[in-house]
């Protein structure tokens, strides 16, 4: 769940670029963006907790096939330079197969520890409300970053592509580099 909403700006951005012909932006800013995350999410985390992290959850065996395996099929459909309706499919399908798998292993992980049942917390009216209006906001704002990239783009004399492999990438990994920077001061590294 927080993987996908802090995957929105990035998602909204680069739907926004597809709508004003700008596809290339898309490409720079998903690589970007995984690039920023791994780099800069991990290292300023490490960083905040004085490189003290400790990983529970067996990240090498459970999630680092299933990463490596999802940077080698972008690779591989974008090496023609073009991404089709059926490499568009065969990712969302992979994404999906993803996440049944990672809540399968979570699942059985859980079950080992056999922790306490807690009490379920009801939800405040408030947080469904504040969703939707983050989601319009954010949808709202891509269309504007994708002009923004376009204006410093021109004004700088680059592609597009670069400035969103670059700024935009940093920009829109911000939630998940807060997110990990917020995780690692809770000392909850998985």
């Amino acid at each position: 769940i927080v993987a996908i909403g802090t995957s929105l700006p990035e998602l909204s951005t680069s739907v926004a670029a597809v709508f004003q012909d700008q596809s290339e932006m898309v490409a720079g800013n998903v690589l970007g963006t995984v690039i920023a995350n791994v780099l800069l999410g991990l290292g300023i985390a490490a960083i905040v907790v004085r490189g003290r992290m400790k990983f529970d959850w067996d990240l090498v065996s459970n999630d680092m096939p299933i990463f490596v395996t999802a940077i080698l099929l972008v690779v591989i459909t974008l090496l023609d330079g073009k991404f089709t309706f059926a490499e568009a499919v065969i990712m969302m399908l992979g994404y999906l197969i993803y996440l049944v798998y990672t809540a399968d292993i979570h699942r059985k992980y859980n079950q080992e520890l056999k922790p306490e049942p807690k009490k379920k917390e009801k939800m405040s009216p408030k947080i469904p409300i504040m969703l939707i209006l983050s989601l319009v906001f954010i949808f709202i704002s891509a269309k504007y970053t994708v002009d923004s990239v376009i204006g410093i783009a021109t004004i700088l004399g680059l592609g597009t592509s670069v400035i969103a492999a670059s700024i935009l990438a940093i920009g829109t990994s911000l939630p998940e580099i807060m997110v990990a920077i917020t995780a690692a001061r809770k000392r909850k590294y998985d």
